[in-house]
């Protein structure tokens, strides 16, 4: 059994391509199949046991060539010892598999990339959601549970809560998708928030609004988390004493006339 490389022409120059001969008794093959290895013909003239072709085979093309040739003789003496009647095809077949196994593993992996980045693209992400919703709510449609368009302020406030979450996450260096909101993550905001001097209601209505977007996003089966459902992720609120005026209050004292009022007025107990 013998397992050669060799060049077509002796007395070839230049870059030229190799040949494998294959001689095998039983079965019995005498074949020589083309590679698509190429070496320099003076450099490949050199006694390849001796130190000028060591020398080469140190060079990067030099290298390169001598791997491919011990793992393709490697290939095809494994598939003689079991037996098999290789063919020209046979060789050529495990020649190139060897020979472009490193651009065949790059390209899959380039083509796995990109299937991953447009599996990416497509799928709906917390971030991606958020703008969604808003942009919804804004435009009709996204309406209430009875059906009507969001009032404007609502809209608003939405928005303005939503910009504060994106400001965290910037601030923090981190994206939250779905399944990240958890219990740490709501007390990380909550924390945020305080030493940023917002008020406890104020606090209570962001927290009010990320869970209603996270409600929503699970009704329309893009969330399957359910850790925002945690009892203490919650808004809270207290009641604080407010002094305001009804619109008819208003009314009646946009209808006063103060021109009749003497020069220095100044109404009981002011």
């Amino acid at each position: 059994m013998a397992t050669t490389f060799v060049l077509l022409n002796k007395e070839a120059k230049g870059i030229v391509p190799l040949y494998i001969r294959i001689q095998h008794p039983e079965p019995k093959i005498n074949i020589r199949v083309k590679t698509d290895l190429s070496v320099p013909a003076e450099k490949w003239r050199l006694d390849r046991n001796g130190a000028a072709w060591a020398n080469y085979a140190k060079s990067e093309s030099g290298a390169h060539v001598n791997t491919k040739m011990e793992q393709i003789r490697n290939a095809v003496d494994s598939r003689l010892k079991e037996g098999q009647a290789l063919t020209s095809d046979d060789v050529k077949k495990i020649c190139n598999e060897i020979i472009y196994r490193e651009e065949r593993e790059e390209q899959f992996r380039q083509e796995e990339a990109k299937r991953r980045a447009e599996e990416e693209a497509k799928r709906m992400t917390f971030s991606k959601y958020i703008d969604l919703y808003v942009k919804d709510i804004f435009s009709g449609a996204r309406q209430t549970e009875r059906g009507n368009n969001f009032a404007h302020g609502t809209a608003k406030t939405f928005r303005e809560s939503m910009t504060v979450w994106k400001t965290f996450q910037e601030e923090t260096h981190t994206s939250y998708d779905f399944n990240d909101i958890d219990i740490t993550v709501y007390f990380k905001y909550t924390e945020w928030m305080k030493n940023r001097q917002y008020s406890i209601n104020t606090i209570g209505k962001h927290i009010a609004h990320l869970k209603g977007i996270l409600h929503s996003a699970e009704s329309e089966g893009y969330n399957q988390s359910q850790k925002y459902k945690d009892k203490r992720f919650k808004g809270t609120r207290i009641e604080v004493d407010s002094i305001y005026l009804t619109k008819e209050d208003l009314e009646k004292f946009c209808a006063v006339d103060l021109s009749k009022m003497p020069v220095g007025y100044q109404p009981a107990g002011a």
